[in-house]
This record gives C-alpha cells, sequence and structure tokens, in this order.
C-alpha cells in the first residue's frame, strides 16, 4: 500500500514544474487521504473496531499544516457529500487495483475479479448515505466518471468499463417494507416501501420513517438497506430499539421479524414489485 501510494506521488509530482506546484499537489493529496481515512474509519467501526475518528493535521515542511476539519457526518444526506465519498471510493478503487483494472482492461475483461471490491464498495456507500438520496445511480454515475478519466488519462481502452461498472455496483432489490402492527392505532396498518441506503426511524419531521408516537424518540434508530439485507441500529431510543423481543444495539433484521421503537411495531415484509 504504501509503495502503491508512494509511486503515486511521484508520477503526479513530476508533472509539476517547480516545487511550488509541487507542494500544492502533495496538499491536495493529504486532504484526499484525510477523507479516505474518514471513509476506511466508518467502516471498521460498523465491523466493531475501535480507532481515532480523524486524522492529526499532517505537517507538510515548515510550518504549513493541513487542518483536519471536522468528521465526516454518520449520514450523508446531501447530494454533493455524496458525489464526494463516491469520488473517494472510485479513487481508492484505482489506486489499490491499479494493475487488476489495467489487466482488465487491456484483456477486453473490464473490472475481471473484482467483484468482492465493488460489492465492499456498494456496501461502504449505502452505510453512508440517505436512501432518499438513491445512492446507487449517484455512486455508478461518479465511479465511472473518475475510473474513465483515470483510464484515459493512462492511454488504456474504456470499453465496457461503464457495463462493467454498472453490473458490480447495482444489486436487484429485494423491495422490502415495514408494516405497522402495533403501538399508535392512528399507525397501525401503514406500510412503508424501504429503498436502499440510510434511513432514520424517529418522531422528527426529518425522519425517513417518521412515527408521530409520543413513545418514540425524535431520532430513535437506524435502517441500513442494501437490496434483500436490513439491519437497524439503535441511535437515541431511550426504550431502546428491540427485534423479536430483543434488544439491540445493531442487527440484521429477517424478513417476517418484528422491529420495536417505543411501543410501536413494525414488521419487516417482502411485497410485489
Amino acid at each position: 500500500m504504501a509503495a502503491s501510494l508512494a509511486s503515486g506521488i511521484v508520477r503526479g509530482g513530476g508533472a509539476f514544474g517547480n516545487d511550488g506546484q509541487v507542494a500544492a499537489h502533495l496538499v491536495g493529496v493529504a486532504r484526499w487521504l484525510r477523507d479516505l481515512y474518514e471513509t476506511v474509519i466508518f467502516a471498521r467501526r460498523a465491523a466493531g473496531s475501535k480507532h481515532p475518528s480523524v486524522l492529526p493535521s499532517v505537517p507538510l515542511g515548515g510550518d504549513t499544516p493541513v487542518q483536519k476539519g471536522p468528521p465526516m457526518p454518520r449520514t450523508i444526506t446531501d447530494s454533493e457529500g455524496a458525489t464526494n465519498l463516491a469520488k473517494v471510493i472510485a479513487s481508492d478503487l484505482s489506486l489499490y487495483n491499479e494493475a487488476a483494472i489495467e489487466q482488465g482492461l487491456r484483456s477486453g475483461q473490464p473490472l475481471a475479479n473484482l467483484d468482492d471490491q465493488l460489492l465492499e464498495a456498494r456496501q461502504l456507500f449505502l452505510h453512508r448515505v440517505a436512501a432518499r438520496l438513491d445512492p446507487i445511480p449517484t455512486l455508478i454515475a461518479r465511479v465511472t466518471e473518475v475510473l474513465v478519466e483515470w483510464a484515459r488519462a493512462r492511454g488504456l481502452p474504456t470499453e465496457g468499463l461503464a457495463p462493467a461498472l454498472h453490473q458490480g455496483l447495482s444489486r436487484s432489490s429485494g423491495a422490502a417494507a415495514l408494516v405497522v402492527v402495533a403501538g399508535d392505532r392512528d399507525l397501525v396498518g401503514s406500510t412503508v416501501h424501504l429503498r436502499d441506503g440510510v434511513q432514520l426511524v424517529g418522531r422528527t419531521p426529518e425522519a425517513d420513517l417518521r412515527l408521530d408516537a409520543e413513545s418514540v424518540a425524535p431520532e430513535h434508530a437506524r435502517l441500513f438497506v442494501d437490496g434483500d439485507v436490513v439491519e437497524v441500529e439503535n441511535v437515541r431510543g431511550s426504550s431502546g430499539t428491540l427485534v423479536d423481543g430483543e434488544s439491540v444495539r445493531r442487527t440484521t433484521v429477517e424478513v417476517g421479524s418484528k422491529i420495536q421503537v417505543g411501543e410501536v411495531i413494525l414488521q419487516l415484509v417482502r411485497v410485489a414489485r
């Protein structure tokens, strides 16, 4: 990893004509690495690891540091943030899979043997971006844009790259939905169709799945939806979040299981498309 990064900096720096331009380029690299680091940290936290939340300021000669800035938000709710994260993910893919991508493009089999990397990229993006932003089209468009530009800059063929990325980053939705089966009488029977991405459950008007019941906290829980896979995480529910009667911090929810937030109980079902 360090060797790939060093060679990338040398190649990039060599294109500049003076030390000031090289320094400016390295500052940009450091900022990009900070954003990438935040992305990796989130993935590790999701897996249960404990790491610091941000990089410290990075000195780049003299007394000029790159300021770390605020941590990336847990859930991205704006289009610009989603676009930036998608570009970071695309850069990560090209940086650490350079040889494999180049070989696949030259052989006419773009992204061959990179299924796992594309799946990880998809999962990371969907665990950060709000469902209302329709994250998968954003991810596909931005990753395609970055990798096509990357390939052209190296004189590599790009035929078939866009379809390969679309196939690798897409996955048919399982048409998941939540039905309110108990709790507030005004809510019972309501059905909410789930979209890929992160969805906030709570009483606040900003919630994606709003449950206007006193027993539900303003920001009670989060749902992480990725096709057939649905996870729930307790956020600020003082009464906790229960799945089939068991209190959970975060867990995968199976079809037929019941999620309880406050006194409201929702059941995960599959519905016709």
